[in-house]
C-alpha cells in the first residue's frame, strides 16, 4: 500500500494517539474513527445523548420544524 505524508498539529496528533489501541497504527485509528458511526466513538456519550433526547421528548421540547440552520 502506498503512503501519503500529512502534517497535523501536535494537539491533533495527541488526540489520535490517545484513541490508539494496543498494536494499532495511527492509520488504523483514523480509519476506525472516520468509518465508525459517531455512537461507536464513545458509548458513554451516546448513552448521555440518548438520555438527553428522551428528556427533551418527554418535556415536549422537541421542535420538528428545526432544520439545524444557524441563522434561524
Amino acid at each position: 500500500m502506498t503512503t501519503k505524508t500529512i502534517s497535523i498539529e501536535r494537539d491533533a496528533y495527541e488526540l489520535l494517539a490517545g484513541e490508539k489501541r494496543a498494536r494499532e497504527s495511527i492509520s488504523q485509528v483514523v480509519r476506525r474513527l472516520v468509518s465508525a458511526p459517531p455512537a461507536m466513538h464513545n458509548p458513554r456519550r451516546a448513552k448521555a445523548l440518548d438520555r438527553l433526547a428522551a428528556e427533551v421528548d418527554a418535556a415536549g421540547l422537541y421542535d420538528s420544524t428545526y432544520t439545524g440552520a444557524e441563522d434561524e
